[in-house]
């Protein structure tokens, strides 16, 4: 069977919360976090007063890493299935 919907939870340093990130089989990428509050905009304590801000997953790096790292996992395995 292949795969539908695959999932990771990290501790995201712009929200500072923890958020799930999901990637789905035909590249659709979501936030738990974004899903439920929306954008965000914090002020942090560990940057001087600076302003960060959660722009959702299309701007998010967290997210467009983990999407590139399960497509290139599956292409790999494809790869290795194939020899």
């Amino acid at each position: 069977m292949e795969w539908r919907v695959t999932m990771k939870t990290i501790l995201c340093d712009i929200v500072e919360d923890w958020a799930t990130l999901l990637v789905y089989r035909d590249s659709l990428v979501k936030c738990s976090h974004f899903m439920r509050y929306g954008p965000v905009r914090l002020k942090s304590s560990s940057s001087h007063g600076a302003i960060k801000a959660c722009e959702g997953p299309e701007k998010c790096d967290f997210c467009h890493s983990y999407k590139e790292d399960v497509f290139h996992r599956e292409a790999e395995l494809v790869h290795l299935e194939q020899k």
